[in-house]
């Protein structure tokens, strides 16, 4: 436990610099580990935090936004929502429908539009 509130902190650190937060988005399952994190009941409450303030920044990038997003971690995409920026409004929506369909597909659901 010690070794991930270390990593989580370090992350942190990094996630502060725009460039670095493209990074850490681009390496595979990170954002998936700290969404994860943030609601998993066992991890100590200070872990928690800094893994929700490591994703707020690494928001800046909206890369970044869309991983969150298909992980369950939708504040940030619903922010990008509210402020109306129509191209992600569109990547938004083609995601939540394609995740749609796969569910219906999944139940042998029809799926219309």
């Amino acid at each position: 436990m010690k070794e991930r509130k270390e990593a989580v902190s370090l992350l942190f650190e990094l996630s502060k610099s725009e460039t670095l937060c493209e990074k850490i988005g681009s390496i595979n399952g990170a954002i998936l580990i700290l969404v994860g994190m943030t609601s998993s009941k066992s991890e100590n409450l200070l872990t928690v935090e800094k893994a929700n303030r490591t994703l707020d920044n690494l928001a800046k990038c909206e890369n970044n936004v869309r991983q969150m997003a298909e992980n369950g971690r939708l504040q940030s995409f619903l922010t990008l929502l509210l402020e109306g920026i129509s191209t992600i409004i569109i990547s938004y929506v083609l995601i939540c429908l394609q995740k749609m369909y796969l569910f219906c597909k999944k139940l042998n659901i029809s799926f219309i539009l």
